[in-house]
């Protein structure tokens, strides 16, 4: 499978997290752990490939990384995932078409956060790569008396075959210890034509 997290891959200061069919290529730093969740091929067709699918990993910023750590509504260290799927996998997939459709992903596809109660986007950005598109979100999302700052980009490709999305998240306190950190792993996010 061409799914592949590769550690210590270009010095001992980083891990990275690849899938080199797919061209998605994220840099993080070397005490991050990534657990591998769904390990199909998202550049296969999925009406006639029976192995094609979602490709995702979990990143983990925690000393002792856990994978259900992804799973904590306000973790008090850095998590997220990097996920590839086929868009004809995703229920709905058709209407991802535009930019709110993308930005709706940091809330589960259920509303734009640009408008969403509760939700303060304190940065955002559209992003055109030629043979991709997409958009990254910063937004602080309130939710049972705690602060959660959710950073995503996510992009389709050009023929709108496939969703690339990464998602890292913590508590406010937690945002504001590894902000530097956390911009630095989005701002690794390369995606090849």
């Amino acid at each position: 499978m061409a799914g592949i997290a590769l550690a210590g891959c270009g010095g001992p200061d980083n891990v990275y997290v690849a899938h080199a069919d797919a061209g998605v290529f994220v840099r993080l730093p070397a005490d991050w752990t990534v657990f591998t969740f769904a390990d199909k091929d998202p550049t296969a067709d999925p009406r006639t490939d029976p192995s094609a699918g979602t490709w995702r990993v979990v990143i983990d910023g925690a000393v002792d990384a856990d994978r259900a750590h992804i799973e904590s509504p306000s973790p008090t260290e850095p998590v997220g995932f990097v996920e590839i799927l086929p868009t004809g996998l995703i229920e709905g997939g058709e209407q991802i078409s535009n930019h709110a459709s993308l930005r709706s992903l940091l809330l589960g596809g259920s509303s734009d956060p640009l408008d969403a109660p509760g939700v303060d986007v304190v940065a955002y950005e559209e992003i055109d790569l030629g043979h991709h598109w997409g958009n990254r979100v910063v937004a602080e999302v309130r939710r049972d008396g705690d602060t959660v700052v959710m950073s995503q980009v996510a992009f389709l490709d050009d023929g709108s075959n496939r969703l690339q999305v990464m998602r890292v998240l913590c508590s406010a306190d937690c945002y504001e210890l590894h902000e530097a950190e956390i911009t630095a792993v989005l701002d690794s996010w390369t995606l090849e034509g």
